[in-house]
């Protein structure tokens, strides 16, 4: 396993270097909660290189988007609560680069999106550019996928994926370089799978919940480092060049991962992670994003005793609790920004006529 592995680390911003002009735009299909745009793909169009999109949470999927520069949409979360409760839900998102760098850091926060294209265009061609630097935070994805880029100087891309949850799978192919952190992949797809044998590629305190201990949840990779992860109820397969370090298996194949073509170091094989609360390990796959975040249907927190406690690196937990990004569903299912909270006009000012200004106090609080 090579050093580049670490390298990863330090270039991982969640939202990287935006304009001190960008613009914020609102985006809603919900008529009860008007915005300045009711068709997304109208205001990505509208926006320009590093704006950002609050995307509003409704009943109504917002279709298909197709994304070409760099731009963040921040969505309303995965259990959000209160007047607007619902989640934003996008269909297929495509994004490509038209020339080098132009959709590079891209971020997406608190979206539900089916599929995500990388380097495929609206005209369903490969693009020459890869796009780099593209951050999933608290997402709940299904299947993310990349073409490969036609321009040699720029071969692929790079995903980062914080706190989100995967019901789909995650193809490896094509991705120069996939750093996945407190991330919990879920259902009967939900896997990492077809590893390009040039990329770079961690996996950081993420949980595998896995549809059969005959079937893979973690299959035809190559140079993947796994690290503080729990993998319950399903297999491994056809692995190269692989290490797990500091994992947890349990019901999986024999309780163990695939005997050639990985390193296990410091793993604990066989052991009952004791989540606070799950109904079956044999049907685990089963579980919906609502019972993952209602308390008292399942709870993947760590009861006390786990064999995760404490076994991570450098005495860190095992699973999304863990880590650099230690991740409770609960509480942090929103987008990682501040809400605002009140808003107060300043005494002693009169409403101002159309287009005028006034002063007004805002109080918001930290996201978590």
């Amino acid at each position: 396993m090579k050093a580049k592995f670490y390298a990863l680390l330090i270039v991982f911003f969640l939202v990287g270097v935006q304009s001190s002009t960008a613009t914020v735009r609102t985006v809603s299909n919900n008529e009860a909660l008007p915005a300045q745009y009711s068709n997304l793909q109208t205001a990505i169009d509208a926006s320009a290189a590093g704006d950002t999109l609050h995307v509003m949470g409704s009943a109504t999927a917002y279709g298909t988007a197709f994304i070409s520069k760099r731009i963040v949409i921040i969505g309303n979360g995965l259990n959000m609560t209160g007047t607007n409760s619902k989640r934003t839900s996008i269909g297929n998102v495509r994004i490509w680069s038209t020339t080098d760098g132009a959709a590079d850091n891209t971020v997406f926060m608190g979206i539900d999106f089916s599929t995500l294209q990388v380097g495929l265009t609206s005209s369903s061609t490969s693009s020459p550019f890869g796009v780099n630097g593209l951050t999933i935070i608290r997402c709940l994805i299904e299947d993310v996928i990349c073409t490969k880029a036609t321009e040699t100087a720029s071969p692929g891309s790079d995903l980062f994926i914080i706190q989100s949850v995967n019901e789909g799978y995650i193809n490896q192919s094509n991705f120069k370089a996939v750093l996945c952190e407190n991330s919990t992949f879920i259902s009967s797809n939900g896997r990492v799978t077809f590893g390009d044998i040039t990329g770079s590629y961690i996996y950081n305190n993420c949980t595998f919940l896995g549809y059969s201990s005959s079937l893979p949840v973690i299959s035809n990779i190559t140079s993947t480092l796994f690290q503080n992860c729990v993998i319950v109820h399903g297999n491994t397969s056809a692995l190269t060049d692989c290490i797990f370090r500091n994992c947890l298996t349990f019901g999986l194949n024999d309780n163990n991962i695939a005997p050639t073509g990985v390193q296990l170091i410091n793993c604990i094989i066989g052991q009952d992670p004791k989540f606070v609360k799950v109904p079956s390990y044999a049907n685990i796959w089963q579980f919906t994003l609502d019972q993952l975040y209602t308390i008292g249907t399942v709870n993947l927190a760590l009861q006390a005793g786990s064999p995760c406690i404490g076994a991570g690196l450098g005495g860190t937990n095992l699973g999304t609790s863990g880590g650099s990004n230690a991740f409770d569903y609960y509480k942090q299912s929103f987008a990682p920004i501040p809400r605002v909270k009140d808003v107060t006009i300043i005494s002693g000012q009169t409403l101002p006529a159309g287009g005028g200004s006034i002063n007004v106090q805002i109080q918001a609080v930290k996201g978590n």
